[in-house]
């Protein structure tokens, strides 16, 4: 691996982790009074292929449910792909759909299925409706 690849991933890492800090955490730093720190840790093997499989596979579904016309089938575009919780959770997170940590696994599939496949139907109403 060249240095300019190693660079890339290092400063892609570093930005993954920044996006993950919390509204708190941000206001920590704005104060001046805390500092970040960087740590390295092993990433498990089956989290990093996890990860890469996650991604392939919400490509797949966001492509799916951008193209849907019922709400109905995106929701069983949900439950044929994304088995537990945290595969909605993540799915949710990479497509900017708010969740809270107390909603059950259903509330999480409405959310995301009105987060894009919701808003799909009510732009191409309003459209229609121009025209």
């Amino acid at each position: 691996m060249n240095t300019k690849n190693i660079l890339q991933n290092f400063l892609s890492e570093i930005v993954s982790q920044l996006e993950n800090l919390n509204e708190a955490d941000v206001k920590k730093m704005e104060t001046g009074n805390f500092s970040l720190v960087l740590k390295v840790v092993k990433t498990p093997v089956s989290a990093v292929k996890t990860d890469a499989l996650m991604k392939g596979v919400a490509e797949k579904v966001i492509d799916d449910l951008k193209s849907c016309k019922d709400r109905d089938v995106g929701y069983q575009i949900l439950l044929d792909n994304f088995k537990n919780r945290k595969e909605l959770e993540s799915f949710a997170k990479m497509n900017d759909v708010y969740i809270q940590k107390q909603d059950k696994i259903d509330k999480i599939r409405k959310n995301i299925i009105e987060g894009i496949v919701g808003a799909s139907l009510r732009s191409i109403a309003i459209q229609s409706d121009e025209t």
